[in-house]
């Protein structure tokens, strides 16, 4: 039997250039969640240094003395 001539195996450029349309926009999706994700890690981690710095001031009035089992190495102010 004779092929058809217009009939080839493989994929269209149509549905090759859906696939990467699709990937394209997964691959957008992800790269802005693991940009939020590290940017509200950054944030808790400035959260928590500013959330010591502040409970070392707070012992350091109410003692008059830095406390023992804390002690802070940097000055932001």
């Amino acid at each position: 039997m004779a092929r058809l001539v217009g009939k080839s195996d493989g994929f269209t450029i149509v549905e090759v250039a859906v696939t990467l349309v699709v990937i394209g926009i997964f691959l957008i999706v992800i790269l802005s969640m693991q940009a939020q994700v590290s940017q509200i890690s950054v944030m808790n981690a400035q959260h928590n240094k500013a959330s010591l710095l502040a409970y070392n001031n707070m012992r350091r009035y109410a003692n008059d003395s830095a406390p023992s089992w804390f002690k802070c190495i940097h000055s932001f102010i």
